[in-house]
């Protein structure tokens, strides 16, 4: 049987308090029609009527409606106001002789009978309703919330996953650059901090104002250049006209650190690194593209941090859904990566 909770009891108390009090005011202003002892026979039945009601709600709905035994539910359901008419029947028709002249027209049974079946079906229908009803809403908001918990725990492990290579590679930026020059290292050591910081604690965010991410990847680039030297040249423009966007954190510099981690390292050639940022028709567009070396990387480049692009495209789908594209292209000399999120 269903849980009968206090909450549900007192909503219960007040829904028929109201339900019986308002039928024995209808019979008051009509007194001298409806002697006292049959207004107290309505309330009567009216106490019937609950009784019905939970009968449905709490037994029959979770024990046959839920276990699709339908046949069975609505032959007791109808049994059930059946029998309660004939119960009126026999009540009405009980009544002392004095107040015969008021049930004259329901001394007949079918006048009471059908009257009173029909009443019986119509509200344990509207009981039937508003109960699957509200546990189908219940339903939904567990649902829901279910998949909100495992999003989230999907992504604490993909951030997990992501965050340690990332700070490995600072760690060894700044290390790079103590024995060349003490000054500069303190300045890309406070660079470091600030990326700390934000993995220690924006990153946890839903969302992050993209400002933030570029910011974020500026700090991230300047430490990569210092690092590498002349060796490599990175440019970064930003559309001026991109307004305030949220974003998931992290997502941009994935790929950045993917491109820093897999660009061409000749000594003849030049290396380089091109990352555009900019709004096309309501897509935030990340178009990054970089130099490879000659020999085939196509498996290097399946890995963004040790951990795959497939990560990733995981992280993605289950923040932006459908509402994002992501395609690749790589002819041996460039590597070019365009990610598209809907922004509005």
């Amino acid at each position: 049987m269903d849980r009968f909770t206090t909450k549900s009891f007192v909503y219960q108390l007040l829904f028929w308090t109201v339900y019986l009090t308002l039928w024995y005011f209808i019979f008051q202003v009509d007194a001298e029609n409806h002697p006292a002892m049959l207004r107290i026979l309505m309330i009567c039945f009216g106490l019937g009527q609950i009784a019905q009601v939970n009968t449905t709600n709490y037994w029959l709905i979770p024990s046959l409606f839920y276990k699709k035994k339908y046949l069975l539910f609505a032959l007791l359901v109808v049994s059930m106001s059946a029998s309660w008419a004939q119960i009126a029947y026999w009540g009405i028709n009980s009544l002392p002789g004095d107040i015969d002249q008021y049930t004259a027209a329901y001394n007949d049974w079918i006048d009471i009978f059908a009257p009173v079946t029909v009443i019986s079906l119509f509200i344990n229908a509207m009981v039937i309703a508003m109960r699957v009803s509200m546990d189908r809403y219940k339903s939904d908001r567990l649902t829901e919330q279910l998949v909100r918990e495992k999003m989230a725990t999907e992504l604490k492990f993909l951030k997990a996953q992501i965050n340690p290579h990332f700070l490995f590679n600072s760690i060894n930026t700044v290390f790079h650059l103590i024995d060349q020059d003490a000054e500069e290292s303190k300045r890309v050591l406070a660079k470091f901090s600030d990326i700390l910081r934000y993995h220690l604690y924006q990153s946890a965010d839903e969302m992050v104002p993209l400002n933030t991410e570029i910011d974020h990847m500026r700090n991230y680039l300047e430490m990569e250049e210092l690092r590498r030297g002349d060796i490599l040249e990175v440019d970064l423009k930003v559309a001026d006209d991109i307004g305030y966007v949220e974003i998931a954190p992290l997502i941009l510099l994935s790929f950045i650190e993917n491109a820093f981690k897999h660009v061409s390292t000749s000594l003849q050639d030049k290396n380089w690194i091109n990352v555009a940022i900019s709004n096309r028709d309501g897509w935030l567009v990340l178009v990054i593209e970089n130099t490879v070396d000659q020999a085939p990387k196509k498996a290097k480049h399946e890995s963004v941090g040790g951990i795959g692009i497939a990560n990733i495209r995981k992280r993605l789908e289950v923040i932006y859904g459908e509402d994002y594209s992501m395609s690749i292209a790589d002819n041996q000399k460039t590597f070019r990566v365009e990610l598209k999120i809907k922004i509005i």
